[in-house]
């Protein structure tokens, strides 16, 4: 027995469209089809990595902290840039480290 998670497309007819399982033997397979909910596909290629990543796991909503400091926030797009971009000044990943503070 096999376990298969997959989406499938429902056609108007109703019939079901389910992607090819290359491992899969030919032939007739008695199988149960469980329903969750429809799901709404993303349009754009920015729409798709951002479901992915959600999905995964590895992309969260800002908590209500930070939503309230970027409320907040007066600084330009260009005066970032013109901060970022100072000779001598610390590079992105060394701002981000220092702003996070000392692992637990």
């Amino acid at each position: 027995m096999q376990t298969i998670e997959t989406t499938i497309v429902v056609l108007p007819d109703g019939s079901i469209h389910i992607p090819p399982r290359p491992g899969l033997p030919p032939g007739e397979h008695r199988a149960v089809l469980v329903v969750e909910e429809a799901i709404q596909l993303p349009a754009t290629e920015r729409e798709r990595a951002t479901a992915a990543l959600r999905a995964a796991g590895l992309l969260a909503e800002p908590s209500l902290a930070i939503q309230r400091l970027a409320a907040e926030s007066t600084l330009t797009l260009e005066e970032a840039r013109a901060i970022l971009d100072r000779d001598g000044g610390k590079s992105l990943s060394e701002l981000v480290l220092e702003m996070r503070g000392p692992k637990v």
